[in-house]
């Protein structure tokens, strides 16, 4: 755990420092536009040189984000004078292109994976995960003190059994490996597509309530990747074990398995086997987790009010601009929910899920807490006390 968050405070820290550069090797504000506004709405005060927003505008390309000592608020004068200038009919269209904007956060988290599907989808491909984080922009939160169980994900639903009849090739081993690649590449793409509209928002618009700032966007979409690591390791924190699966080849098609559905109670569920699938046993989740899942859930809907609070603060942008950014932005998360369903639907061939009380002989255990958990069970137990069946029971779980 003390290796885990000296990672994650060392990450973060050169992430900062990361971003501080964007200022420096983008280009200064007011240099580029988006093309709609630039060439129909820039004031003609901006565009003449002896104009009074063009005078201003020099002042602060010579003076720097900081400005003069006379006149250290220089940005601001300038956002200033271009809005004053700007005709009545422009005014509308950046009202309009704001409440487009604003909107985008909440509508990409629908069309987003959920924290619980790139948590699952991490227990067997952690690279695709994390870049599937990033290019879904957002993450769809779960509702705070609600456990939204990762391993339920993979359940057979009628979207993965329609998924699967429908595309039948994903099913061989053969052409498993061409669609992994194609998924890498689509998810690398996305990825790059995200980065690209980030930083094009933070070079060509104005944050009406911090001026200097470009890195903004890019730090908007970069938070994704934060989220993405809490969960996994609250995750994580779940003490659970994967048992081999060598089915017999007459075994039934279906079996009925004790499973932990979303909702986090107990229940009968039938679920679709193929002949070798692995089992995941898993114990109820612990109170840590269960913490750590609101904690995530309650940074992820934070995530979306930041991005609304971005992105209806940029300005100088029209209906004609802002659609096109909006539609990059939702293709990059559709083609990630993409990806992440199919490989979940694959998933749920590959594993069958049951709850269990202990997991004493049901496979390799993973999870991170298998010293500690030891150690604080044994804290708790006074002198001379008898155990009780349910601490035998973690204990000879946390062994092995």
């Amino acid at each position: 755990m003390m290796v885990s968050r000296r990672a994650f405070v060392v990450g973060f820290t050169i992430l900062i420092q990361l971003l501080h550069p964007v200022i420096a090797i983008g280009p200064k504000k007011y240099q580029l536009w988006f093309p709609d506004w630039g060439y129909y709405l820039l004031p003609l005060s901006f565009k003449d040189n002896n104009g009074r927003c063009a005078k201003l505008v020099n002042n602060y390309w010579r003076d720097g984000p900081t400005g003069s000592l006379d006149k250290p608020w220089s940005c601001s004068l300038v956002l200033d004078c271009i809005l004053q200038d700007t005709p009545e009919h422009g005014s509308q269209m950046l009202s309009a292109s704001l409440v487009l904007l604003g909107l985008t956060p909440t509508v990409l988290s629908s069309l987003g994976m959920s924290v619980a599907e790139a948590t699952m989808l991490s227990f067997e491909l952690p690279l695709l995960s994390t870049l599937l984080s990033f290019g879904s922009v957002v993450v769809y939160p779960s509702r705070i003190l609600v456990y939204d169980d990762p391993v339920g994900t993979v359940l057979p639903s009628p979207n993965t059994s329609t998924l699967l009849s429908l595309l039948p090739l994903i099913r061989q081993p053969k052409t498993r490996k061409l669609i992994r690649v194609i998924e890498y590449v689509a998810a690398l793409g996305a990825v790059a597509n995200v980065f690209y509209m980030s930083l094009e928002l933070g070079w060509r618009t104005i944050l009406s309530w911090d001026c200097d700032s470009s890195y903004l966007p890019l730090l908007w979409v970069l938070l994704p990747g934060v989220i993405h690591l809490i969960s996994i390791f609250s995750f994580l924190l779940r003490p659970k074990a994967v048992s081999g699966g060598a089915h017999d080849a007459s075994s039934q098609r279906t079996a009925t398995t004790k499973v932990l559905p979303r909702d986090g109670t107990q229940g009968q569920k039938s679920q679709g086997l193929r002949s070798g699938a692995e089992t995941i046993c898993t114990l109820h989740p612990t109170r840590w987790t269960l913490l750590i899942d609101s904690i995530v859930s309650g940074v992820a809907v934070g995530h979306i009010m930041f991005g609304t609070l971005i992105f209806s603060s940029l300005m100088f942008m029209t209906v004609k601009d802002t659609v096109p950014v909006i539609f990059r932005f939702g293709m990059s998360a559709v083609i990630c929910r993409i990806i992440s369903w199919n490989e979940l639907a694959w998933m749920s061939e590959k594993y069958r899920v049951e709850c269990v009380d202990s997991l004493e002989g049901k496979g390799r255990r993973i999870y991170v807490a298998e010293g500690w958990w030891r150690w604080r069970h044994d804290m708790q137990l006074k002198p001379g006390k008898k155990r009780s069946e349910r601490d035998r029971n973690v204990d000879s779980s946390a062994s092995a």
